[in-house]
């Protein structure tokens, strides 16, 4: 079958020929791509014409870092985002409490102390007034800490005589040493107790991803989740109802599990793969625990938390390098990214050749080592909305004078990085459109900050752009099939009712998906 979609203004992502009018497709394959004119006289009898004037293709829009599992659950969650006090989350905490079955878990997300009108971290006491029975868990937006009550320590068994975990803290009150209430990074601690969901709940979970995702014009997304999840989503795939693809991440400490359950089962495919290992530097900006050189503002001694040792860093990168994986390091703070250069450097010298390996954040680094990851040819993975909520965050406990080589989005792609954007999803909001937009302006949409913030690391749309596809491939292994819009490619588009370049800065957020194509099918269509 052949589609032709015709009168659009196409960016291809390819520098040899980087607009066309019209693209031809036959199945999942783009033939030509060329004028309108030209894409006619090579229509066969039966080609399926779509004109799109006024529309902007895209090569189809990748997201490189989603949570599918928590985003899926996530939908059935209490959201807490943006709620300004403690008592705001407390009320809406108490009406999901008042839906709840007994000795039903409770969860929410995306509380955020910091523009708390309290301005203080809450407690289990702060849970216990509004759910006193039931077990209740909340997740900090930045996900690397969560606040619970009472009743959900007492069945994750968490007392005064439980252990500090390895890599993580469990705030404690003075007087009994009892938790008080907030996890930091081992939030395993509290959420190993909930009951696990079945099969049947994940795959519901992820189709309801899915559908946000391609009305988002988003493609492909890179999945960093369990081996469970991989699983519900292999079982999608089977039943023929996985419409994006699916790149997943394995985090190393399922790395063998992940090998051995491969060997006994069906060949990866150009719609589900899995590549990268997984692994944590340290913690994040917002609870305080982002890997730091120097203490944080108001502190002599706190530097964050370091995850791992130097030697399990470079222990663990041998490992993925061994297996023929590249690795991926979630490194926030700047003293967390020099050490996972660090361990890089030190793994390769074992061995040498090729690899695609990324950092995730990069929030705050040294000009030296951003030198370095071009040199060792990293790739940068970085999430624009993160500056929304935490450009404030970040001058009051990084400082101004670090801020300066925060966030340094320009700088990176003036060096020539290879420069991706993802969302974190549900970290962060994950349009595409409104990524763009702070990615162009360093500023809120229609919210703080309502003026530029360090306007020198705003990018070209062009380079914004790009960043949602151009990179896409190659850290996936995929080039050769998608990335970039020409003949002999997959025909995965995304395409948008307006052209972004002809429009204001502070309008791109308002650009709509037309269409978005995956493998050459219309999977999502606006009308």
């Amino acid at each position: 079958m052949h589609t032709a979609f015709l009168s659009a203004r196409i960016l291809t992502g390819n520098p040899d020929s980087p607009r066309a009018e019209a693209v031809l497709i036959e199945d999942n394959t783009i033939v030509a791509l060329g004028s309108d004119e030209e894409i006619l006289e090579r229509c066969p009898e039966g080609t399926k014409k779509i004109p799109l004037p006024g529309c902007f293709i895209t090569p189809g829009f990748v997201d490189a870092h989603t949570h599918l599992w928590s985003l899926g659950h996530n939908l059935t969650m209490v959201e807490l985002r943006g709620l300004t006090s403690l008592k705001a989350c407390q009320d809406a905490i108490a009406k999901a409490a008042e839906k709840a079955g007994p000795g039903e878990w409770i969860m929410g997300r995306n509380w955020n102390q910091n523009i708390w009108e309290e301005k203080r971290d809450p407690t289990r006491h702060d849970l216990d007034a509004v759910c006193p029975d039931n077990p209740a868990v909340m997740i900090r937006i930045c996900g690397h800490a969560n606040w619970s009550n009472t009743r959900a320590f007492e069945l994750a068994g968490v007392t005064a005589d439980t252990p500090e975990p390895f890599g993580g803290k469990i705030d404690r009150e003075d007087a009994t040493n009892l938790p008080a209430g907030v996890v930091r990074e081992t939030r395993e601690v509290v959420e190993d107790a909930i009951p696990a969901p079945d099969m049947e709940m994940r795959k519901k979970g992820f189709l309801n991803c899915q559908d946000i995702f391609l009305s988002l014009g988003i493609t492909c997304v890179h999945s960093f989740e369990t081996l469970t999840d991989y699983k519900v989503i292999r079982e999608v795939e089977k039943e023929g109802n996985l419409k994006m693809r699916v790149y997943h991440t394995v985090h190393e400490d399922e790395q063998d599990a992940f090998d051995d359950w491969q060997r006994e089962n069906p060949p990866q495919t150009d719609m589900l793969w899995h590549g990268h290992i997984k692994m944590f530097a340290d913690g994040s900006l917002g609870a305080k625990s982002a890997y730091m050189h120097a203490p944080y503002e108001g502190s002599d001694t706190n530097c964050g938390i370091c995850c791992m040792t130097a030697d399990q860093m470079v222990k663990n990168v041998k490992h993925a390098y061994a297996s023929g994986r590249g690795v991926i390091f979630h490194a926030i703070g700047d003293r967390a990214l020099t050490q996972c250069l660090d361990a890089i450097e030190t793994a390769r010298k074992d061995f040498p050749g090729e690899h695609h390996d990324r950092i995730e954040h990069v929030q705050l680094a040294l000009p030296r080592d951003l030198e370095r990851m071009k040199e060792m040819g990293i790739a940068a993975s970085v999430q624009p909305m993160a500056v929304l909520t935490d450009w404030y965050v970040a001058e009051e406990i990084w400082g101004s004078e670090r801020c300066k080589n925060s966030y340094p989005w320009k700088t990176m792609s003036d060096m020539g990085l290879r420069l991706i954007f993802s969302s974190d999803a549900p970290i962060e909001p994950m349009s595409p459109m409104e990524t763009l937009q702070v990615a162009v302006t360093r500023m809120g949409v229609g919210a703080a900050p309502d003026s530029p913030w360090h306007p020198e690391q705003c990018v070209s749309l062009d380079t914004a752009l790009n960043a949602y596809f151009g990179h896409a491939g190659w850290t996936t292994g995929k080039e050769e099939i998608f990335g970039s819009l020409a003949p002999g490619k997959r025909a995965d588009l995304t395409i948008l009712d307006r052209d972004p370049f002809a429009v204001a800065k502070d309008e791109i957020h308002d650009i709509q998906v037309r269409m978005t194509v995956v493998d050459g099918k219309v999977v999502y269509e606006n009308q």
